[in-house]
């Protein structure tokens, strides 16, 4: 009899309780149920305090080498606002250079910054009235005290369609502006 009450109080409960639905399936827990049945854990992280600290606006100081190409000198520094936002969601850091170009990085708990590879448009129109696609890859460190560094090397065709590329890199030096 214990058992038969035991087993009905097992299926009330399932029964009450309520289980919300998305495109993914059913959520039960921290898992979600698919649509074959499978059980998908949903891993729940800490956001770093690191993350947290790298929100808001930084003053930036870059270093960059000025680049010549067929003739034309171009100042990278220009290239950046003198200052970025920048974004904290989920360990992920949404890095805003200003004039449209942004990057992202991912971030651990020490404050170490790693910028994986990928394209952004940069703001040329000083020297050519156009915005350029370039790819963008680095590291960097956000220290405490509100202060940081990303060292980002940038990589783009010198000629369009012509699978000719180069590279050139930058340092920037941060300084967080709404450090307390």
């Amino acid at each position: 009899m214990k058992k038969i009450f035991y087993l009905i109080t097992i299926i009330v409960l399932i029964i009450s309780c309520s289980k919300s639905s998305n495109n993914y399936g059913d959520y039960v827990g921290n898992a979600i149920i698919d649509s074959t049945g499978n059980s998908i854990v949903i891993e729940q992280y800490e956001l770093f305090q690191s993350c947290i600290n790298a929100a808001g606006y930084w003053e930036i100081h870059p270093t960059c080498p000025k680049y010549e190409i067929l003739g034309i000198e171009i100042d990278v520094e220009d290239r950046f606002d003198h200052e970025i936002f920048i974004q904290c969601d989920s360990n992920l850091l949404s890095i805003d250079f200003g004039s449209g170009q942004s990057a992202f990085a991912e971030i651990d708990v020490n404050g170490s910054m790693i910028v994986p590879d990928q394209e952004i448009s940069l703001d040329f129109t000083k020297e050519t009235g156009e915005f350029y696609d370039v790819n963008v890859n680095g590291s960097g460190d956000i220290y405490p005290g509100g202060i940081g560094q990303l060292n980002l090397t940038f990589v783009f065709e010198i000629i369009p369609n012509t699978n000719a590329f180069d590279s050139t890199s930058c340092i920037l030096i941060l300084e967080k502006l709404d450090f307390p």
